[in-house]
C-alpha cells in the first residue's frame, strides 16, 4: 500500500511481504529518493490465543496514511494485529505509538472521519470493524465500538477488503469478499459512533476495494474474481 504525506513531499509505503513500512523523499519532478525510513514491525507473540496460522504467522504491514491535519502517520499490521502510531517529522517516520486489536483480528485498512478525531478500522480476518478514538495532542489511540461487518444469517467463509466514508461524513462503508456485499453504517454525528444500516449485495465476486465518485452519487466496486467494476447508485 503506498500514500503520499499531506505535504506531496513524502511517499509512504507499507510491504506486507516483510512487515515493513518505508518513507521516501518525493523530488521536485515526482520521482523518489533514496528511503529516509526503514522499520520493521514486531512479529507480535506466535503463541497468543486466537492466531491464525499462515497470515499471521509474522508481521504483515497493510496500510499506510498521514492522519489528515497532523503530524501523526497511522499503519496497520495484519499479522501483528495491532495499528502503529508514527510521528513524520523531515520526511522520516519515527515510532511513537500502538494500539493492539483483539487476537485474530487482521487489521487490514483504516479510514478518517472528516473531523480527524474518529479513526474506522476494517479487519481482515474476523470480519469487524472498529471505531476507535484518536487523540490528535497525544497521537494515541483507543478503542470506542465494534461491529460485524457481516450480515448477521450469513454463513460461509469471507474476508473483509476496503473501508471507505461518505464525503459528508454521514455513511462509511465496508466491503467483503466472499459474502460479495458492501456494508453500510450509519455514522451518529455526535459521536462518530456507528449503527449498521444494512448490506448491499453485489452479483459479482470478491469486492477487492472500491471508491466513491466526487459527486457522493456513485460507487465503484473493483471485483478481483469476477474481472470487473461495478457501478452502484
Amino acid at each position: 500500500h503506498i500514500s503520499l504525506s499531506e505535504d506531496r513531499l513524502t511517499l509512504l509505503s507499507a510491504s506486507y511481504a516483510d512487515g515493513i513500512v518505508y518513507a521516501n523523499p518525493v523530488n521536485p519532478d515526482g520521482s523518489l529518493g533514496g528511503c529516509s525510513s526503514v522499520l520493521r514491525h514486531e512479529n507480535g507473540d506466535p503463541f497468543r490465543k486466537g492466531i491464525v496460522p499462515g497470515s499471521q504467522s509474522q508481521a504483515r504491514a497493510h496500510f499506510i496514511r498521514q492522519v489528515p491535519g497532523t503530524r501523526y502517520v497511522l499503519a496497520t499490521d495484519l499479522g501483528a494485529d495491532r495499528v502503529y502510531v508514527y510521528i513524520l517529522k523531515e520526511g522520516a517516520l519515527h515510532a511513537h505509538s500502538a494500539l493492539q486489536t483483539a487476537s485474530g483480528a487482521g487489521p487490514r485498512h483504516l479510514e478518517f472521519h472528516p473531523s480527524g478525531n474518529t479513526v474506522y478500522l476494517i479487519n481482515e480476518l474476523n470480519n469487524m470493524v472498529n471505531v476507535l478514538r484518536f487523540n490528535k495532542s497525544t497521537g494515541i489511540l483507543s478503542p470506542l465500538q465494534q461491529l460485524p461487518a457481516l450480515p448477521p444469517d450469513f454463513k460461509g467463509t469471507s474476508y473483509c477488503s476496503a473501508i471507505h466514508i461518505s464525503k459528508d461524513g454521514r455513511f462509511l462503508y465496508g466491503a467483503n469478499r466472499g459474502c460479495d456485499s458492501i456494508a453500510v453504517f450509519s455514522v451518529n454525528e455526535k459521536d462518530h459512533s456507528l449503527t449498521s444500516a444494512g448490506f448491499m449485495t453485489l452479483p459479482q465476486k470478491t469486492p477487492r476495494d472500491f471508491a466513491i465518485d466526487p459527486s457522493g452519487r456513485y460507487m465503484l466496486v473493483g471485483n478481483l474474481d469476477s474481472d470487473s467494476v461495478s457501478l452502484c447508485r
